[in-house]
């Protein structure tokens, strides 16, 4: 009688070779998950050529190793900005801010030159730090540590064990709860200085609300370099934010805002924003856009 791992590396394959034969629809990916909805396990499988670890109980794991990635339309626009900066003649760099288990960080290791991945977690850190040492990452540096627009201590809210990307800072220290943990919190533009940091070229910021006091504790460095930014907006960054999305968009000099969609004709789409509670805001400085006109929506 096969175990209860052994059941769900099967369903998990079945589920991998469905996804490959059938196209794309409307629902399939959640008919996936409802279909995985129980299978717990370790597991191990490629990942842009990369040996990656995880469990399949996990939202983030359980893409990888069904759909052969984790946001692939992000990683998409990624690759795009990467190219559109290697037309200024420069070193790419990569800051992964709210890097998780390091999805965005291994694909990245690929095409820049050098790559600096933020991540507070404990869990999700160790595993981040095993797929760089692993796969001999070296132009990778990670940091342990929160970006936060002041150097202090924060309170964290640990995720959710099904989804370890869920976890957040607690702004408000006073809502003492159980599954907190204490986390140092950091300005960007401190790390850079101290640390000699190569200034980045493209920021990805991913981190439960606090996207903009990170990007208040950078705003030296984004001054300076004019980075191409995709950053997840969500009701917490938009509580946290006084003016909203004019907030965000005000760290940037001379760029463009624009939302990064998902499309069925291109790897994604880009479009005016349409303020809403939850999206992928993208800033590309005015520099490199003419570069992304193919993608834009018309």
């Amino acid at each position: 009688m096969p175990t209860q791992h052994t059941s769900s590396i099967l369903r998990a394959n079945a589920a991998r070779r469905i996804c490959g034969i059938l196209p794309r629809f409307r629902g399939r990916d959640r008919l996936v998950n409802l279909f995985l909805r129980d299978v717990k396990g370790d597991c191990l499988c490629k990942l842009f050529g990369l040996s990656y670890r995880g469990t399949l109980d996990n939202l983030i794991d359980r893409e990888v190793y069904v759909h052969g990635s984790y946001s692939a339309h992000e990683l998409a626009f990624l690759e795009a900005a990467v190219a559109a900066s290697r037309t200024l003649g420069e070193p790419v760099t990569f800051y992964d801010i709210g890097a998780n288990v390091g999805n965005h960080t291994m694909f990245m290791s690929r095409i820049c030159d050098s790559v600096v991945a933020f991540e507070p977690n404990e869990a999700p850190w160790q595993r981040l730090q095993w797929h760089v040492k692993e796969n001999a990452l070296r132009n990778v540096n990670t940091i342990k540590c929160a970006l936060y627009d002041k150097d202090c201590d924060l309170t964290f809210e640990l995720p959710r064990q099904d989804n370890l990307g869920t976890g957040m800072v607690v702004h408000d220290s006073s809502l003492q709860q159980s599954n907190q943990i204490q986390v140092p919190g950091r300005t960007g533009d401190s790390l850079v200085q101290e640390s000699f940091l190569p200034r980045p070229t493209i920021l990805k910021l991913d981190i439960q609300g606090s996207e903009y006091r990170a990007l208040k504790g950078l705003a030296q460095t984004i001054a300076r370099s004019h980075p191409i930014a995709l950053i997840e907006i969500s009701r917490e960054t938009l509580a946290d934010t006084p003016n909203g999305l004019a907030d965000i968009d005000s760290c940037f000099q001379n760029s463009e805002c624009l939302e990064l969609r998902v499309s069925k004709r291109k790897a994604f789409s880009l479009r005016p924003v349409k303020p809403r509670e939850e999206l992928d805001l993208v800033i590309i400085p005015r520099g490199v856009l003419p570069y992304f006109q193919k993608w834009l929506e018309h």
